[in-house]
């Protein structure tokens, strides 16, 4: 079952890049999302679409979305992996210019 709201958050406007407000907002929208458990098995799909954010030029975006990866790891539902894999990750902690990001990786 799609969700077209959805869809729109996840594939457009966490790609926004004339905004990097937007895009952490969709990061704390979905975080606010991941609360409700109804709503697990529509954002499990649409997860994958959001890696790009873990590279995203704002650090505040990275870790943002360094956050809701920690959220979705406590969901049995959800695997964190999924929207980025280790071996991203690990590149992240190795090449991140932000102290916050790696700390929080």
């Amino acid at each position: 079952l799609a969700i077209p709201a959805l869809d729109t958050v996840f594939n457009e406007m966490a790609h926004d890049s004339s905004n990097k407000t937007v895009r952490l907002s969709v990061l704390k929208g979905v975080e606010i999302l991941l609360e409700h458990h109804l709503i697990h098995q529509h954002i499990k799909g649409l997860l994958p679409s959001l890696k790009d954010c873990l590279g995203d030029v704002s650090s505040i975006v990275r870790l943002a979305f360094v956050r809701l990866l920690k959220n979705v790891a406590r969901i049995p539902r959800i695997m964190f992996w999924e929207a980025a894999s280790l071996p991203q990750l690990v590149e992240r902690m190795g090449r991140d210019p932000c102290d916050t990001v790696v700390d929080e990786l």
